[in-house]
C-alpha cells in the first residue's frame, strides 16, 4: 500500500510525532509513505522527515484535484484540508477536539443544524485518539467512529532523555510542552504560578512555537506576567526537536488546556516517571484515569495542586499504560485501511 499522509506543519508537535511513528512502522512492514505538508516550512524541518519516501509541500489546489490510484490511501493527519480532498477517497487521524464547536451551540435549532453538519463532515472514515472524544462525536452523527490510540515508543524517549539538552536551567523548574495557542491557555498557568508562592522557587518554562507566527501570542503572556511581577522567572525556549532531556528534570509536567483529546506529553512524562498535572479536559482524564490526583477540575485550584504535586511528587506520576505500543497501533491502522 502506498500512504500518502497530508499535515499541516512539520515543526514537532503530538499528531506529528504519532505520524512519524506510525509511518516508519508502516515502511518497516513493506508499505511506501510520503509525507505531504500544506503549510510552509523550512530545510530543517524538513531534514527530520528525510526517511520516508517523498517529503513535499501541496496546496489545497493539489487536494482538490487528487484521484486515488489502486493501492493508495490518502491520510489527512487531524483532518486537514478535508474540505478540499475528496470525500470518498481519503481517511482522516482527529487529534483535537472535533466537538467543541458543537456542544457550544445553544438552542433546539442549533443543535439540530450542528448534528447535521457533523454527519456531513465525519462520515465514518474517521479515526480517532480518544475513546471518550469518540462517544462524542457518535452523539453528533449517529455514527459509531473507529478509535486507535496513538502509537507510543518508551524506549525511544527515554534514550533522547539521556542526551544534553539544548537549554542548560540550573534551578528547579515546572514546564509546560505545547504549541502557544489559545486552547492551550498558557496565561491560566502564568496567573496560576503568580498567585501561589510556593512555585516561586522554580522557574516557568515553555517548549512550543507559536501557533500562527502572524498572530503571536508570547509578547501578550509576557506583558501579563509583567504585570504579576513573575516575568523574570519565565522561560519561553521555543520548538524543541528533542524536549525529553528538559522533561526528564522538570520538577513536575503542567498542562493547563481548555481541550486536550489526548495529551501525548502526558505519555511521555510517565515514561521518564515526571509528577504530571493538568485541567481535566477528555484526553487528561482518560489518560491519567478520572481519580487521578492530579486533575485539576476547578481552574481556581490549579496552583495549588501543583504546589501538592512537587511535596508529593511519587503521587502524582503514573505508570504507562500498554495499549499505545506501536506495533498493535499499526496492526490496528491497517486492519481499518482493510474495511474500505
Amino acid at each position: 500500500m502506498h500512504y500518502r499522509f497530508v499535515l499541516r506543519q512539520l515543526a514537532p508537535g503530538g499528531a506529528e510525532l504519532a505520524t512519524t511513528l506510525l509511518g516508519n512502522a508502516l515502511q518497516r512492514r513493506g508499505h511506501r509513505v510520503e509525507i505531504l505538508c500544506l503549510g510552509t516550512f523550512s530545510s530543517e524541518e524538513a531534514s527530520h522527515w528525510q526517511g520516508f519516501d517523498a517529503v513535499c509541500a501541496i496546496d489545497k489546489k493539489w487536494l482538490r484535484q487528487y484521484q486515488p490510484k489502486e493501492n493508495e490511501q490518502l491520510v489527512l493527519v487531524d483532518n486537514v484540508g478535508h474540505r478540499h480532498a475528496p470525500k470518498n477517497a481519503a481517511i482522516a487521524i482527529i487529534h483535537s477536539d472535533c466537538c467543541a464547536t458543537y456542544r457550544q451551540g445553544r438552542g433546539r435549532f442549533t443543535r439540530l443544524l450542528n448534528r447535521f453538519k457533523a454527519r456531513q463532515r465525519y462520515r465514518g472514515r474517521e479515526i480517532l485518539v480518544s475513546r471518550a472524544m469518540a462517544d462524542e462525536l457518535s452523539h453528533w452523527t449517529g455514527r459509531q467512529h473507529r478509535v486507535i490510540n496513538n502509537p507510543f515508543d518508551e524506549q525511544a524517549v527515554q534514550h533522547q532523555a539521556q542526551q544534553t539538552p539544548t537549554h542548560a536551567i540550573t534551578e528547579p523548574y515546572l514546564i509546560h510542552i505545547g504549541r502557544i495557542s489559545a486552547e492551550k491557555r498558557q496565561d491560566r498557568l502564568i496567573r496560576a504560578y503568580a498567585q501561589t508562592p510556593a512555585l516561586h522557587g522554580h522557574k516557568l518554562v515553555f517548549v512550543g512555537k507559536e501557533q500562527d507566527e502572524s498572530k503571536p501570542r508570547i509578547p501578550g503572556l509576557q506583558a501579563l506576567a509583567t504585570e504579576l511581577g513573575v516575568v523574570d522567572n519565565l522561560i519561553f525556549t521555543g520548538n524543541l526537536y528533542n524536549p525529553f532531556p528538559l522533561l526528564k528534570q522538570a520538577s513536575c509536567l503542567v498542562l493547563c488546556s481548555d481541550t486536550e483529546t489526548m495529551g501525548y506529553v502526558l505519555l511521555e512524562a510517565m515514561a521518564l516517571n515526571v509528577p504530571m498535572v493538568s485541567t481535566a479536559t477528555l484526553g487528561a482524564c482518560e489518560v491519567l484515569g478520572k481519580e487521578f490526583p492530579g486533575l485539576v477540575n476547578d481552574e481556581s485550584q490549579l496552583g495549588d495542586i501543583i504546589a501538592h504535586a512537587l511535596a508529593n511528587p511519587q503521587s502524582f506520576t503514573k505508570p504507562l499504560p500498554e495499549h499505545y505500543s506501536t506495533a498493535a497501533v499499526t496492526d490496528a491502522f491497517e486492519a481499518f485501511v482493510a474495511t474500505l
